[in-house]
């Protein structure tokens, strides 16, 4: 998981597959608190040992994308984690916060979800990688987005503090961090 925007410049190789968890979905795999990977890019080897090379080159050597994925899942599925109905929970919080509007601070995730402020930001930190908070501004900013693309007369100030933010200077420099521009920049474009 990574932050904030980035760009990766790729060279000398042919091919990339990428596999997307939901959130709390890598945890059974790992082990571990995702958030000892957010915003690093380790080695497949560092989480699988020897498999995760042999995962890398199995599935980096099909020719298509399906048949990428087809490997993957396998080769996934034979790790065989066990049921973590945690996981399954935190993941429900996490699409609630997406499909509420009206999430818009950790203290309202945490009474919709009956879990303390505090071991929803633990839970989140071993489950998904980022705060509960980073989570609600991430959603927040998405709905931001989504009005601007639609044209939408904005009047950021308010805007600011509908998506849940003290002020409009916290709300444009969350929005730079993740889209690159102001969202004025952003709508301009």
């Amino acid at each position: 998981m990574v932050k904030g925007r980035f760009t990766r410049v790729i060279e000398n190789k042919g091919r990339v597959f990428g596999i997307k968890f939901w959130p709390g979905g890598f945890y059974p795999f790992l082990k571990s608190p995702i958030s000892r990977l957010t915003n690093r890019i380790i080695p497949l080897r560092d989480v699988f040992g020897a498999g995760g090379e042999a995962l890398e080159s199995t599935v980096l050597a099909k020719r298509s994308e399906r048949a990428m994925a087809a490997v993957a899942e396998d080769i996934l599925r034979q790790q065989s984690p066990e049921r973590d109905t945690i996981a399954e929970r935190v993941a429900e919080v996490v699409e609630q916060i997406a499909a509420d509007r009206t999430i818009t601070r950790v203290e309202i995730a945490a009474r919709q979800s009956g879990f303390s402020v505090r071991s929803l930001q633990r839970l989140f930190a071993r489950y998904v990688g980022v705060s509960p908070k980073w989570v609600i501004n991430r959603h927040r900013l998405h709905e931001a987005i989504d009005r601007l693309a639609k044209g939408e007369t904005v009047d950021w100030t308010h805007l600011a503090f509908e998506l849940g933010y003290f002020d409009q200077a916290h709300f444009i420099k969350d929005f730079k961090a993740i889209i690159g521009r102001t969202p004025g920049e952003y709508r301009n474009r």
